[in-house]
């Protein structure tokens, strides 16, 4: 598991990821207040990125962007969906089941340091069963660490306009 990775879920107060690296990682916090230490105050989230999934569809794996902030949020409804996690410096895989309602934070290493995904598949294995995917919506949040400037528009006075990263 990709340490600084949590996963929060509604119908339980707190779930900790699974995995070996959970063994091998002091470094990741699991009580609660995990959130508190990564998020901050003063830095709201600036970017909410909403997607729908029907069964089939997935993402490719990728590491999000060096112009994001040190966290992602993501919220997934509707449909339970395995992701997965893979880390190029030491090969290691590692899947997540993401839960309705459920929170993941990413920081860290699990933010800079694995590729995350979601297969394109109809099914996914967990547990022993193949389990039928349905409708998905995700909700991202990340904050912006650069400006990024508007081309072709009027930016105002200051000269650059900060909008969403493409």
């Amino acid at each position: 598991m990709p340490t600084g990775q949590a996963v929060f879920d509604t119908r339980q107060s707190f779930r900790h990821a699974r995995g070996p690296a959970a063994v091998r990682s002091p470094r990741i916090d699991v009580r609660v207040n995990f959130a508190h230490a990564i998020l901050d105050p003063d830095r709201p989230f600036e970017q909410a990125i909403i997607n729908e999934y029907l069964p089939g569809q997935g993402i490719a794996p990728h590491i999000d962007r060096d112009c994001f902030g040190p966290v992602v949020a993501t919220v997934s409804l509707g449909s339970a969906v395995n992701m997965d996690f893979h880390c190029d410096a030491t090969g290691d895989d590692y899947v997540e089941r993401l839960e309705p309602r459920s929170l993941l934070l990413m920081h860290g290493d699990a933010r800079s340091g694995w590729r995350h995904g979601i297969a394109k598949r109809q099914t996914d294995n967990w547990s022993g069963q193949k389990i039928q995917r349905h409708r998905r919506v995700s909700i991202t949040f990340r904050t912006i660490t650069e400006p990024v400037r508007a081309v072709g528009r009027s930016t105002g006075s200051s000269g650059s306009r900060r909008t969403a990263p493409r």
